[in-house]
Parts: structure tokens; sequence; C-alpha cells
């Protein structure tokens, strides 16, 4: 099997994985970082569920910045790692700025509240939401694995 082939299933993968969890009702940054977790095991996940756990509902439910940015941000460091040196995690701020600028286009916006008013929704909607968290897992893969982050 070819290194792109692979890299497709694992985007596919993530974006179904992310799905799963939110379906199983964690939130979006919960979702994003358990199949971050999934995909590239490194971290144990009551630990990563812990770590999301805040950023739900844009940030303790006052729907500011979505979760679905938030934990996945958090998802490069995860699957990175810490970095060796001082300065080292400057791939991980590029790809997080990438990851951001690709899904607010996507989305029309980062915050929470913005993106439901431009759903036409007044309340955080679960199947809308969990249709945002499948695309941000599955833009976080394909960036990592084009960026050969988790070699």
């Amino acid at each position: 099997m070819n290194e792109d082939h692979k890299s497709n299933q694992r985007i596919l993968r993530s974006g179904e994985r992310a799905e799963h969890y939110f379906t199983e009702g964690y939130c979006c940054s919960e979702a994003i970082l358990l199949a971050m977790a999934d995909i590239y095991p490194n971290s144990a996940k009551t630990e990563v569920t812990g770590l999301a756990s805040g950023l739900c509902g844009g940030m303790g439910n006052k729907k500011t910045t979505c979760g679905v940015f938030t934990g996945g941000a958090a998802a490069f460091g995860l699957v990175a790692g810490k970095a060796p040196q001082k300065g080292g995690n400057r791939q991980i701020r590029e790809l997080a700025s990438r990851y951001h600028e690709i899904l607010q286009q996507g989305a029309g916006g980062q915050i929470c509240e913005e993106i439901l008013k431009q759903m036409g929704v007044r309340n955080l909607n679960k199947r809308l939401c969990k249709k945002l968290t499948r695309r941000g897992s599955e833009l976080l893969v394909q960036l990592i694995e084009q960026s050969k982050l988790a070699t």
C-alpha cells in the first residue's frame, strides 16, 4: 500500500473517529483530540479528554472560539510531542495557523456563536457541530500527513 493511500485512509478514519466520539457525547474539542489519539497513539485518552474539556462549547460553553479550532491546535502538539529545544515548535505553530485559516474559510468564522448564527441556529446544534468536528479532524490529519509531523 503506498503512502498516499495510507494517508488518505488516516484522513477518512480520523473524520469517522471524531464523528463517532461526538455522537457518543464528547464535545467537539474532546472528539478532535480523541480522534488524533486514535490515529497517532502517543497519549492516554483520559488525559486528552481532560485537557480538551474546558474548550467545549466555545471555551466553557461561552460560545467563543470553537472547540474544533482550539482542540485542533492542541492536537498538533499531541502528535508531535514536546519540542526538543527552544523554538522547536515553529512547525506546530505554522501548521496550527494554516489549519485555522483553512477551517475558518470553510466554517465562515472561528467564534462558535457566529458559526451557529451562519448556520441559522441559536443554540449549540449537535448535528451541525458534528459535521464541523469531522471536517476539522480530517483537515488535521491532511496537514499532519503533508508536513510529515508524525513520522
